[in-house]
């Protein structure tokens, strides 16, 4: 009986892990479908934290389509019911950022770095936290918080941006080339994006990949060379 009462707990993860592994590849409409199965049977079951997992790698799809905005009141509800989980607040001040709503994203972010790298628990979802925070500095061009932001996430090059069991977004490398790009820093930033392209590429990973080709793009603009034209049409294209 305790192992027949397992079996439905672990199943309500399966379609998650498929669901994490679709959203990287970039197949949206199947990741959502093996999304609402998880909720499906997740609702059936009691003390089930499948609901949380959920909804983070819904943020998540969201934030790789950059649709966080059709989410902002049920994150605002979960960052202002959980607290301790700062990934919350994380996403709601990307989706500030996306929103164009600088004003109130600089202030999350202020608030969100205030306490430096202990503000972001070493969790599971601490490269997550770093990444989504990150890509507000870099939006905002905050180059002093993309230079501290670089600083805490540079240990982890060559490794992905992962929430265990509910997303994988893209290589820290990417993270790294937005923030050098805030910084200043253009030739380190290009460096960080070739390889955030190359780790996407042989994962397969096609929203990583487009991510990387425009963060390129942006390096070349502000590289102003006029040779780098054409690369940058080909990669915008």
């Amino acid at each position: 009986a305790a192992g027949a009462g397992r079996r439905p707990r672990a199943m309500v993860f399966l379609p998650l892990h498929y669901a994490l592994r679709a959203g990287t590849m970039g197949r949206f409409d199947e990741a959502e479908g093996l999304n609402s199965q998880s909720a499906e049977i997740g609702r059936q079951l009691r003390g089930s934290t499948s609901d949380l997992a959920g909804s983070a790698q819904l943020l998540m799809l969201r934030d790789l389509q950059r649709r966080l905005a059709e989410l902002e009141q049920p994150l605002r509800t979960l960052a202002a019911s959980r607290p301790e989980m700062v990934g919350y607040a994380c996403a709601l001040a990307a989706m500030l950022s996306q929103a164009r709503r600088s004003a109130e994203a600089q202030s999350e972010l202020e608030r969100i770095t205030a306490s430096g790298l202990d503000g972001f628990p070493k969790d599971c979802t601490h490269l997550l936290m770093l990444a989504l925070t990150g890509d507000v500095a870099a939006e905002l061009g905050d180059a002093a918080r993309a230079r501290q932001l670089y600083d805490w996430l540079r240990p982890y090059s060559g490794r992905w941006v992962v929430s265990a069991g509910a997303s994988a977004l893209w290589p820290v490398d990417r993270s790294l080339g937005r923030l050098s790009l805030a910084a200043g820093s253009i030739d380190v930033a290009l460096a960080h994006t070739a390889s955030a392209r190359a780790q996407s590429e042989r994962a397969g990973a096609l929203p990583a990949i487009t991510l990387a080709m425009l963060d390129e793009a942006r390096g070349l603009l502000a590289r102003g060379r006029a040779e780098d034209h054409d690369r940058v049409r080909s990669l915008t294209r």
